[in-house]
């Protein structure tokens, strides 16, 4: 923090009546030769014994603010950006030459953490960083180790994206109960965000992966009642129609879709792009293929029992006369 004196005049730590005397000494020492110059020579004295002090002064704050600033968290912010610029110049890279600039740039974060253990902000930060890192170099296990970390020492600030990245790598090694009780956990820091709508969908889709249609089901109908975002809710009607449909519960899906229909307004700005998305829903597809090949089958069976009607000479059954739905 900045050092500022109370008042025009120095602080204690400049001996500024030392200056004024030897000010005052002077002038009594020079005889005036007239009430003008003598005047002249007490503003002119006076001025200079405050610029003095005040010039003193401010050195005096200079050197507090310095001595204030430990020379370590220069170096360590002088480092976060020189990774970050690194990290920045990967932009564009492909191939081996991507990899190598990825590397480089992890490898000063690393350097980080282990030289400026003692300062937990900075190290959550590159914890973090890191972990983006190992990440795009698909090294699984080490980005999910780093964001743990980056949680554990500043989870105020990295508790949602650090549970969120961590559930991510869990998923991609198809450990499906932890990356459900990690996703679980991003989505309780502040529980209203993108991050926490991405967390519970990510939950329900875990789920629908370990075979676990029940509770995908649970998951997507959770998610659907933390939010009133019309894009929002046609994704996870998405989801959820198409695991009803993974059930053979097809008016189940009809009805999920019917909601994802009401969730669309009928006039606005976004009112396009949102019927648009509407209409591209891949559930609403797999519904009417699933509807098809259902009315297929009874076509089918309907047809067999025809032929082997007109075969025998016998008529045909009752039930094959009902119209199909």
């Amino acid at each position: 923090m900045r050092v500022r004196p109370a008042h025009p005049f120095p602080d204690p730590l400049i001996d500024w009546r030392e200056i004024v005397t030897a000010a005052v000494l002077s002038l009594l020492q020079t005889r005036a030769t007239n009430a003008v110059r003598d005047r002249r020579r007490w503003s002119t004295l006076a001025l200079l014994a405050l610029c003095l002090g005040w010039s003193g002064n401010r050195a005096t704050a200079q050197a507090v603010e310095a001595s204030a600033t430990p020379t370590s968290a220069v170096d360590v912010t002088a480092a976060l950006k020189s990774a970050s610029a690194q990290v920045a110049a990967t932009k564009g890279l492909a191939g081996a030459e991507r990899q190598a600039a990825l590397i480089s740039a992890a490898s000063v974060y690393e350097q980080i953490v282990e030289t400026h253990a003692d300062n937990a902000i900075a190290c959550a930060e590159a914890w973090f960083r890191l972990g983006e890192l190992r990440r795009r170099l698909t090294k699984l296990g080490e980005a999910e180790r780093a964001y743990a970390q980056a949680v554990a020492l500043d989870a105020g600030r990295f508790g949602e994206r650090g549970w969120f990245g961590v559930a991510q790598m869990q998923r991609r090694q198809e450990r499906w109960d932890d990356a459900i009780a990690s996703y679980r956990k991003a989505a309780a820091v502040r529980g209203t965000t993108a991050r926490a709508h991405q967390a519970r969908a990510w939950m329900g889709r875990c789920l629908q992966r370990k075979g676990d249609l029940g509770g995908a089901v649970a998951a997507f109908e959770q998610a659907l009642e933390l939010t009133t975002t019309p894009k929002r809710i046609l994704e996870l009607c998405n989801l959820l129609a198409k695991t009803r449909l993974a059930q053979g519960d097809l008016d189940g899906a009809e009805q999920v879709l019917s909601r994802a229909e009401a969730a669309v307004p009928a006039t606005g700005p976004d009112a396009p792009k949102l019927r648009a998305a509407l209409d591209k829903m891949s559930a609403r597809k797999a519904l009417q293929r699933a509807r098809d090949k259902a009315t297929g089958a009874v076509e089918d069976a309907v047809d067999v029992e025809t032929s082997r009607a007109a075969g025998s000479g016998g008529a045909l059954p009752l039930v094959y006369l009902v119209p199909t739905p």
